[in-house]
């Protein structure tokens, strides 16, 4: 992923190469024991500060792939997520958002008891920073809007994979999330 470094724009050729050689060359190799503590170190990957917009998606995508081979979310990995894919979801740039999203949908697929949380987390979310938007002005209004459209991008990501939960997730759940997103059109 030091290859990502020194360009902070994102280059979608090398973020490919990457990304198969951590998927084919790295994940795919590693027994199941290896892959928690990938998942911790990539959590901790996302935790540093000098990390380019790339490399969060690089270890994002990662993340969710191995996520998606160990089938389950490790107790390890639990400890970070808050502090990982949660503070992405509010990254300046579009593209790790999305990525964090996905991730999140990727987290709920594996963890479908985490989709009522989740869900729960992103309309309180939703309705603080629809709050903080009508205050701001200047740039902490890009801050606040690039924390709307994440919010509401993982709202999209979770709603997409209901069909996929073996209970699908509360109603009321549902219906909260689009009364807030009507309020914030």
């Amino acid at each position: 992923m030091e290859m990502l470094r020194p360009d902070t724009s994102v280059d979608a050729h090398a973020l490919a190469c990457i990304l198969y050689i951590l998927r084919v060359g790295v994940t795919d190799q590693m027994t199941e024991p290896t892959q928690r503590g990938f998942l911790v170190f990539l959590g901790k990957q996302l935790e540093s500060s000098d990390v380019t917009p790339s490399m969060k998606i690089a270890a994002l995508r990662t993340l969710s792939y191995t996520l998606k081979t160990l089938g389950e979310v490790p107790l390890e990995f639990k400890e970070l997520f808050d502090s990982t894919i949660v503070a992405a979801v509010s990254h300046s740039s579009q593209l790790v958002r999305i990525e964090a999203a996905l991730a999140l949908r990727v987290l709920a697929e594996v963890d479908p008891t985490c989709v009522g949380g989740l869900i729960s987390y992103v309309v309180t979310t939703l309705s603080a920073s629809r709050d903080n938007v009508s205050f701001e002005k200047g740039s902490n209004l890009k801050i606040e809007l690039d924390s709307l459209n994440g919010q509401t991008t993982v709202l999209a990501a979770l709603v997409s994979i209901s069909p996929k939960l073996p209970l699908g997730y509360p109603a009321r759940c549902l219906s909260t999330a689009l009364r807030q997103t009507v309020v914030v059109l």
